[in-house]
C-alpha cells in the first residue's frame, strides 16, 4: 500500500497557523507554530505518546471517502473533509503506515465525523491475536452478548478507567487500589496504539510474581530474580504445552463491578524455541521503564486483542467481551442495527483491517 502523499492528492490543503483547524489542535496542546519549527508558517505538532515514541509533522485536510447506507437504501459514495496529522519524521520502532486519532479531543476523526453527523460519537474494535494481526474498526457500537461496561474517568483526555484489583487465578492480588488512582501522575489508560502493556511498579512486581508462583511444575522459568531495579530482566519461560493449560488466568477489577479476563495468550509473547520447548516472555512491563510515567498503568495491545471492545463516549463508558476476533468475514453480510448506518470497506493503517460506519449487531 502506498503511503499518503498530500501533494499528490488534488483535494488536499496543509493547515497554516491562522486557521481554526490549527487552533482546534492549539486547544490539545500539540500544534506547534513556532518559526523555527513552522518555517513556512504551517501548523505542525511534536507528540510523544505514552511508551516515549515520538513523531512530528503537520496537519493537513483531505477528503475521507466510505459508502453510506439509509436504512434499506442502497449503498452509496460519500466523503467528508477531515483535519488530520501528516508525519514527517517517524521511529524505525514504529512499524505501521499510519495511526487514525481517535481520542477525546475535538480535533479526533470521531469528533470531526460526529460534528458533520456522519458518525455517532462510538468506535469500537476487535483485534486479531493472530501473528499477522488486523481485525475490524466500526464507527459506531457492535452489539454483542457478555458485553460489560465501566465508566470513563472525564477529567483525562485519554481513556482512563478506574482499576480496582488485580486476580491471578481468581486469588485477589494484595495491592493497593490508590495506585491506580487518576490523578496528574498516574492512572489505567486503555491504549491499543501500544504494543505491550505497563504496570505501576507497587503493582508489577506483585503481579509477576503470583504468575511465576502459578506456573505447572513442567514450565521451565529462565530466570528467577525479581527485584526493584529499573533495569530488571524480563520473566521468560520454557513450555511444550499449551500456554493456556500451565499458565495462570490474569483477572481486572474495575470500577462498576466490571472484570475483564486476560488469558495467557494476552499477557505472553512468544520469544523463540529451543528445541521441543517455546521460548514465552511476560507481555506485562513496569511503568519505570517509560521516563516520566512511573505512576502510568497502561493497557496495551497484547491484553486487548481478542475482545471486542467498544468506546462509548455519549455514555462516557467503555465495554468489552471476549471475542475471536479471526471469526469475522467481512465478505458476508452482517446484520446491521439502527435507522441510520454508515460503512466502509477501505484499508486503514495500523494493522485494522477495515473501517465499518454503523452498529454491529452479532
Amino acid at each position: 500500500m502506498d503511503l499518503y502523499n498530500p501533494d499528490s492528492s488534488s483535494t488536499s490543503s496543509k493547515i497554516s497557523c491562522s486557521e481554526e483547524g490549527c487552533a482546534a489542535a492549539h486547544q490539545t496542546g500539540s500544534a506547534v507554530c513556532r518559526t523555527s519549527d513552522s518555517p513556512n508558517g504551517l501548523c505542525g505538532y511534536n507528540i510523544t505518546y505514552a511508551d516515549e515514541t515520538i513523531v512530528s509533522g503537520y496537519y493537513v485536510s483531505d477528503n475521507m471517502y466510505f459508502q453510506t447506507i439509509m436504512g434499506s437504501q442502497r449503498p452509496h459514495n460519500s466523503s467528508a473533509s477531515i483535519i488530520f496529522g501528516c508525519t514527517n519524521s517517524l521511529p524505525k520502532i514504529l512499524e505501521t503506515d499510519g495511526i487514525l486519532a481517535f481520542g477525546q479531543n475535538q480535533l479526533s476523526i470521531i469528533s470531526q465525523l460526529n460534528s458533520q453527523g456522519l458518525s455517532p460519537k462510538v468506535f469500537s474494535h476487535c483485534l486479531k491475536g493472530s501473528e499477522e494481526g488486523g481485525g475490524i474498526f466500526v464507527l459506531g457500537k457492535i452489539v454483542a452478548p457478555g458485553l460489560v461496561f465501566s465508566p470513563l474517568d472525564s477529567s483525562r483526555a485519554s481513556y482512563n478507567l478506574n482499576l480496582e484489583g488485580i486476580a491471578v487465578n481468581g486469588q485477589k492480588l494484595p495491592i493497593d487500589s490508590s495506585l491506580f488512582a487518576t490523578s496528574n501522575s498516574q492512572g489505567t489508560v486503555l491504549d491499543s496504539g501500544t504494543t505491550l502493556a505497563y504496570l505501576v511498579d507497587g503493582a508489577y512486581v506483585p503481579l509477576v510474581s503470583a504468575i511465576a508462583a502459578a506456573i505447572s511444575p513442567s514450565v521451565r522459568a529462565l530466570d528467577t530474580k525479581l527485584n526493584e531495579k529499573r533495569d530488571r530482566q524480563d520473566r521468560c519461560f520454557l513450555s511444550s504445552s499449551s500456554i493456556d493449560l500451565v499458565f495462570p488466568t490474569v483477572t481486572l477489577y474495575f470500577k462498576g463491578g466490571a472484570a475483564m479476563t486476560v488469558k495467557p495468550s494476552q499477557y505472553l509473547l512468544q520469544q523463540g524455541t529451543t528445541g521441543k520447548d517455546v521460548l514465552w516472555c511476560i507481555g506485562w512491563q513496569s511503568s519505570q521503564r517509560i521516563q516520566d510515567a512511573q505512576g502510568i498503568t497502561l493497557l496495551g495491545d497484547i491484553v486487548v486483542h481478542d475482545k471486542l471492545i467498544v468506546y462509548d463516549l455519549e455514555k462516557k463508558q467503555v465495554g468489552w467481551t471476549d471475542y475471536n476476533c479471526s471469526s469475522f468475514n467481512l465478505t458476508i453480510p452482517i446484520d446491521v442495527s439502527g435507522t441510520s448506518t454508515y460503512y466502509s470497506g477501505g484499508l486503514i493503517a495500523a494493522g485494522v483491517a477495515a473501517i465499518w460506519l454503523g452498529s454491529l449487531l452479532l
